[in-house]
């Protein structure tokens, strides 16, 4: 019996060992103004046989925009290889050789009524072979930091004339028939003044 668990023990381990997703994390920090979309990219290889993976979002900010490209893919054995390169492609230097890795692309857009300051996202990246006997999972998780700043008096001013646009357009729209278009134009005017008084206080 004790040698029956024992075999059964080293098996296991083998095959956790088998489930082998190695990760390059390019980049992890993004300085951003409000309304704006950090990048980054997730460098992954894999050195056994062809694996499943699923990234999601693990920690994100309330009413951020998170956006993974590709969200699950198969990552298949990446094994060295030797000139001419791939130019196009990403690599990464193992004791044997370059290996091409497969890379995902992170998009974090903050609200544009986010607060200054610094904010932690969560990856989650999971590897494994679900058509195995023994299904074996891998899970890595990376750690992104937004720093959210405030905008210049520039960038605050065109914002808030685009937000007032479609207001003046629908102002426009009801006013036409009646051909009040200059008052339109001073109540435009009068919106933009108070927003941007509000915003300056803020």
């Amino acid at each position: 019996m004790k040698k029956i668990i024992i075999i059964l023990f080293l098996f296991s381990i083998s095959t956790v060992q088998a489930a082998s997703l190695g990760s390059i994390q390019k980049n992890n920090y993004a300085q951003i103004s409000r309304g704006e979309t950090a990048t980054f990219t997730i460098l992954l290889y894999n050195n056994e046989a062809p694996i499943s993976v699923t990234l999601n979002g693990k920690k994100v900010p309330e009413k951020w925009t998170l956006i993974i490209k590709p969200e699950s893919f198969i990552l298949n054995q990446t094994l060295p290889e030797e000139p001419p390169f791939d130019e196009n492609a990403e690599y990464f230097n193992t004791p044997n050789g370059p290996i091409r890795t497969s890379p995902v692309k992170i998009y974090v857009k903050s609200p544009r009524s986010a607060k200054p300051g610094e904010y932690e996202i969560l990856i989650s990246a999971v590897g494994g072979n679900p058509s195995g006997g023994l299904s074996v999972f891998q899970e890595k998780v990376f750690k992104f930091t937004v720093n959210v700043g405030k905008k210049g008096m520039l960038e605050e001013f065109l914002d808030v004339t685009s937000d007032n646009l479609n207001k003046l357009t629908g102002m426009v729209t009801a006013v036409d028939e009646q051909g009040n278009v200059l008052f339109v134009f001073v109540s435009f005017a009068v919106i933009v003044g108070i927003s941007w008084f509000i915003k300056r206080r803020l």
